[in-house]
């Protein structure tokens, strides 16, 4: 672990990442239970030729990010594995705001889709003057207008190998109102395309020879000179049947946000009475209820993925045309999950409990008692719950202890001080001292501090080494917790 030996009393070594691991398991066992990001702008020298950038500012633009290097891809796909990603788009200058989401409740403002393979072919296009720049390649017109002379011009060439979509068309402004992180948003990547790109500098009398621009490379280097300025991936690899360098973001399409507030759910069917007045009731019923089907589908799916928000939008548009469907028992769950997943944990344990009471009442078997009940939806919870709301002190105790150990390992300051936090929150709700194998919690509170104190985080490692040194030392005096702080970590020693 490197330099963070974690101490109890001043010279006995107590707990490190692997004994973090182990107290995990205890805590199973004994139990019965089953980084907060700076804002650091992708591109933010991608500014476009003002009098050249081709935007669409008010619906979708398609966006190649070819001049994005290996860190701003890796970054921009690890911000889209748990969130939908927003950006500021103005003048042809794009910006990712990696502030604008919340930290406590994944997926709370969208999802993306799984990756939806293509069968794609090698594409391209040439470049030959400013102008084509900021038409084709609006985000790179001033970083590559360098590249584009009357010698010179630019080649690309790409593969799109798949897509992923979010699972939200709109996102309406008054959503994220709420975040402070998120005031600076214009846009949302609604959808972003995957694959391999290569970039070229090329001699604009290869670019007049060569007029099939697709797949330049090999022939265009017979008609003059060319050099690779960037690419992603490795466009060999994606003409091979595993395609395992072929998955890297090469195109964007960002969605205007909209104005104001989500509308309420309306039926997109005619209601019985205006059917039945038109002489057709049945006929024109029948499309709702084919719609409130698909939507509560894709409610399902949408809970599948984590997205709880967007899964009770579903399930509000399905019932406004269909409530008859509502009542059945795989949708009361999915209501239930959705809401869990939306951070109102307790409130989806209600109708949790009551479907799952229902259903049991239909069961031949001899019916679960009101503890076997409640502990039911204490598993489902345990699922489906993002946030420690609503969980006992030792399961939020199982769940913070594995991402304080992973935190420990790289030495992720911010991520010790969120594991931190949250193990400090699970002791505060004890009604006593920690005993048994919650004990573990208290000594990994020392390490998260240690790890805190390494990353110059020192107000956090202060905070959680005092929550450590109160529960061990309750009688202690204010001059020896302080004392104990700065021997413990040094690093914020005055």
């Amino acid at each position: 672990m490197g330099g963070l030996t974690l101490r109890g009393v001043r010279g006995a070594p107590l707990l490190g990442a692997a004994l973090i691991g182990a107290a995990a398991s205890l805590l199973v066992s004994g139990c019965g239970g089953a980084k907060q990001e700076p804002e650091t702008p992708l591109m933010d020298q991608t500014t476009a030729g003002r009098d050249r950038c081709v935007l669409q500012p008010d619906g979708d633009s398609r966006l190649f990010v070819v001049e994005w290097d290996a860190t701003d891809l890796a970054s921009f796909e690890a911000a889209a594995e748990d969130d939908v990603v927003f950006v500021r788009l103005e003048g042809c200058q794009l910006r990712v705001l990696h502030g604008c989401k919340d930290g406590a409740l994944r997926g709370r403002y969208g999802r993306y889709d799984q990756i939806q393979a293509t069968s794609g072919t090698q594409e391209g296009f040439a470049i030959r003057d400013r102008a084509e720049l900021g038409a084709k390649l609006p985000l790179g017109a001033v970083s590559l207008g360098t590249q584009v002379t009357s010698d010179r011009g630019l080649q690309l060439s790409y593969f799109v190998a798949g897509v992923r979509r979010a699972l939200r068309d709109d996102i309406y402004r008054e959503e994220i109102g709420g975040n402070d992180r998120c005031q600076a948003a214009t846009h949302f990547i609604s959808s972003y395309d995957l694959g391999a790109f290569e970039l070229y500098s090329v001699s604009q009398q290869a670019l007049s020879a060569n007029a099939s621009v697709a797949g330049f490379g090999a022939e265009g280097s017979k008609q003059g000179e060319q050099s690779l300025l960037k690419h992603g991936g490795k466009l060999q690899s994606c003409e091979t049947h595993a395609q395992t360098e072929c998955r890297v973001p090469i195109r964007l399409t960002a969605r205007a946000l909209r104005p104001g507030a989500r509308p309420a759910a309306s039926s997109a069917a005619p209601t019985p009475s205006q059917a039945a007045s038109a002489g057709d009731a049945a006929a024109a019923k029948a499309p709702g209820q084919m719609n409130a089907v698909q939507l509560r589908l894709s409610a399902e799916r949408k809970e599948a993925l984590g997205d709880g928000a967007g899964c009770l939008q579903d399930l509000e548009r399905a019932d406004a045309t269909d409530s008859i469907g509502a009542s059945e028992h795989r949708f009361r769950m999915v209501r239930a999950w959705c809401t869990m997943r939306a951070g109102r944990c307790d409130e989806g344990k209600k109708p949790a409990r009551e479907a799952l009471a229902a259903q049991d009442k239909k069961a031949m078997t001899p019916r679960m008692s009101d503890a076997q009940l409640g502990a039911l939806v204490e598993h489902h919870a345990q699922a489906k719950c993002p946030t420690s709301a609503g969980m006992s002190s030792p399961d939020r105790m199982i769940r913070a202890l594995p991402g304080l150990q992973a935190s420990l390992a790289a030495h992720d300051g911010p991520g010790c001080v969120k594991a931190g936090n949250e193990i400090a929150a699970a002791l505060a709700s004890l009604k006593g001292p920690a005993q048994g194998a919650m004990k573990a919690g208290v000594m990994a509170l020392l390490g998260a501090a240690r790890c805190a104190g390494e990353a110059k985080l020192c107000k956090d490692a202060k905070r959680l080494h005092a929550a450590y040194y109160k529960a061990e030392n309750p009688k202690d005096s204010a001059k020896q917790l302080q004392e104990d702080f700065e021997f413990m970590v040094s690093e914020c020693a005055k």
